[in-house]
């Protein structure tokens, strides 16, 4: 598993390392769309393109469980993991996203998280940490847009 390879090599070489994770919460087309058109695997690979695109060469893009995005960015300090994320989510949000020639406009919920030796001491601790910030910062994102 690559996460634990980064924590083997944040610990041998005190190198640090941070991961964002994006989930979707909501996706509307531009226009009338039939139902059935766009399939889940196909919007999740046109997402995947679309944040390969920002991030770095460095940087790696998968995915954990069905909805969950995950990017690790190695050699990336805690300082400038909030700047990462920002960045993303501000060019995801800015411009449609294009699924088999239909533009859907798409909200994502992101959160950003570094690598601690002593919260998160191993590949499943970091995990479990990092799907459950997503968790929350979907379920306020859900919750804001109760109002709206």
């Amino acid at each position: 598993m690559l996460i634990e390879k980064e924590i083997m090599r944040a610990k041998r070489y005190s190198l640090p390392f941070s991961a964002l994770s994006f989930s979707l919460v909501k996706a509307v087309p531009k226009s009338a769309v039939p139902s059935g058109k766009i399939s889940f695997h196909r919007f999740m690979a046109a997402t995947f393109q679309a944040i390969s695109k920002i991030v770095r060469d460095a940087d790696i893009v998968g995915e954990l469980g069905k909805n969950r995005i995950v990017v690790l960015l190695p050699m990336t300090p805690a300082s400038q993991v909030k700047l990462a994320l920002n960045r993303c989510l501000k060019k995801l949000h800015a411009n449609p996203l294009n699924v088999d020639g239909i533009p859907l406009e798409i909200k994502l919920a992101g959160v950003a998280l570094a690598y601690d030796a002593i919260h998160t001491p191993d590949a499943g601790a970091f995990i479990q940490t990092l799907m459950n910030e997503l968790a929350q910062m979907e379920r306020r994102i859900k919750n804001l847009q109760v109002y709206f």
